[in-house]
């Protein structure tokens, strides 16, 4: 009987708080305004519970999360809720609207069950705020005018007013400023080039350096190298960047998307950011108990380049699997004078392979890329008297292998309490042969990288955020020429955190 009533008593909390609201609630609005803490799966069921009896509708917003409201005219397994919703996109308020979705013809056979209009802009509340503090602003120079004329200062025929920029985006956050953001899908069929590189360059403001025909390197805002920042599978990319003939040091097989930032933003990822960041996604896994493959070539008539791709996917309930696979080959560019340009030929092969799986209190994915590249350099200083035509480099040529493993986990406690650990592991071995079988340069640069993160379950409106990262990096050599010194590098940090969260009703 006593759990009965600390159900029924539990039920009636979450309720009171949507009764209260005069807008749509997410999950995390509803938990913070309970005046008891109740855990986040019991808040799920309940919403649940309320959903099938008809006393709930949800609402799937645009930025990924789901709003419940009270229903007007539903009843337990019917819903009748076909209005429309509006997001403010400054307040993230969601509201009902009154207004009913009208009824669309649909195709013989077809059964509509459900109708869902969502609408995003601004709210009549944010639009008065913007109204009034473009007012405060115009008449504060105004004043500022007037006062001087009223001091005997003399105007000028042509009086420039500084310059007023007028922004509505304080409530956002420098992490979520998106502002100078780019965001490409790099299967789109337009995205066309050699070296994953050349294919950027389809982003304004991006460039591509090339010493040949596979060897690329992004150029953002003329600076390139190591003042570049460049991200795969959550970690920093470390491999032996500052030099003319080294490339990108990825393929795009198994890449979904890729976002540049450009501009101050890209200061938040550290000084050696100066120029911009790449920041590649990974593909997603397959949709639950599903499996897709896939196979895919490729032709480029200039070099006779052959690339073939392969793709399988598998997810089981709760455990995903990716698997891409590919190999890419091209012999001599040919250029504006239809001669072959001797030695640009190149060669390479890629394997990617992710191990996730999702849990409700635990998720965490294991990934492993490698990638072999054999690219010829251009830079031959003797004729060549029995050159002919073929896909094998011969000296001078470089041979690059790189190994990335890395391991993204999340850990939930029962206080709402989060704990992100990423580890990473990068070996880059870069080889440049002067003769056919002879190295010159061998260097081999090894990184080891970590980040912790833990966030704190909130206290009326105030959370923290603590965690620690660092690295430990080794370069040596074994040829007999020396670029770089052997050298070891070890770097840790802290770092803490509070966010308050200001969740009044005033304009400010």
């Amino acid at each position: 009987m006593e759990v009965k009533k600390r159900s029924t008593k539990t039920k009636q909390m979450v309720m009171n708080v949507l009764e209260q609201s005069d807008s749509a609630l997410s999950h995390e609005e509803i938990s913070e305004n309970l005046s008891e803490k109740i855990d986040r799966v019991t808040i799920y069921r309940i919403l649940q519970s309320f959903y099938d009896d008809g006393k709930l509708h949800k609402i799937a917003g645009d930025n990924g999360k789901t709003y419940f409201s009270l229903c007007r005219n539903c009843s337990e397994g019917h819903h009748h809720d076909t209005h429309p919703h509006f997001r403010c996109t400054e307040c993230n308020t969601v509201r009902c609207l009154d207004d009913e979705i009208p009824s669309y013809p649909t195709p013989v056979g077809y059964t509509v069950s459900n109708i869902s209009t969502f609408l995003t802009g601004v709210c009549p509340k944010c639009s008065n705020m913007l109204v009034l503090f473009c007012t405060i602003l115009f008449a504060f120079f105004i004043s500022d005018s007037i006062s001087a004329q009223n001091n005997g200062a003399i105007p000028d025929s042509t009086h420039i007013l500084p310059e007023i920029m007028v922004s509505t985006g304080w409530s956002h956050l420098q992490g979520e400023n998106v502002t100078n953001v780019e965001k490409i899908t790099l299967k789109q069929a337009n995205y066309q080039g050699v070296s994953l590189s050349d294919k950027l360059t389809n982003i304004a403001g991006l460039d591509n350096f090339s010493t040949g025909a596979g060897i690329g390197k992004p150029v953002i805002r003329g600076l390139s190298g190591n003042r570049i920042a460049v991200f795969s599978q959550g970690i920093r990319i470390e491999n032996q960047q500052w030099g003319d003939e080294h490339g990108l040091g990825l393929d795009d097989n198994g890449y979904e998307q890729v976002e540049v930032i450009k501009g101050p933003a890209s200061l938040l990822y550290g000084s050696d950011a100066l120029g911009g960041v790449l920041y590649f996604a990974d593909e997603r896994f397959a949709a639950k108990n599903n499996v897709e493959a896939a196979l895919n070539s490729e032709i480029h008539s200039n070099t006779l380049g052959l690339r073939n791709t392969g793709v399988f996917k598998m997810s089981k309930n709760r455990l995903h699997f990716n698997l891409f696979g590919g190999y890419t080959t091209h012999e001599d560019y040919t250029d504006g004078g239809g001669n072959f340009v001797p030695n640009s030929r190149f060669n390479t092969s890629d394997l990617k392979t992710t191990l996730g799986y999702t849990g409700e209190k635990f998720t965490t994915s294991l990934k492993y890329n490698f990638l072999n590249e054999k690219y010829g350099l251009t830079e031959a200083e003797e004729e060549i008297a029995d050159y002919s035509n073929g896909r094998n480099p011969f000296s001078p040529y470089q041979h690059l292998v790189t190994h990335l493993i890395s391991n993204n986990s999340s850990f939930y406690f029962n206080n709402d309490s989060k704990l992100q650990l990423d580890l990473g592991f990068i070996s880059n071995g870069r080889k440049e042969f002067e003769e056919l079988d002879n190295a010159a340069l061998d260097m081999n640069l090894n990184t080891l990288s970590y980040a912790a993160k833990w966030y704190s379950p909130r206290w009326n409106d105030w959370e923290m955020i603590a965690g620690s990262q660092g690295l430990y990096q080794t370069n040596a050599n074994s040829g007999e020429e020396v670029l770089i010194p052997d050298a070891a590098t070890f770097d840790i940090g802290a770092f803490a955190m509070a966010n308050f969260h200001y969740s009044g009703n005033g304009y400010w």
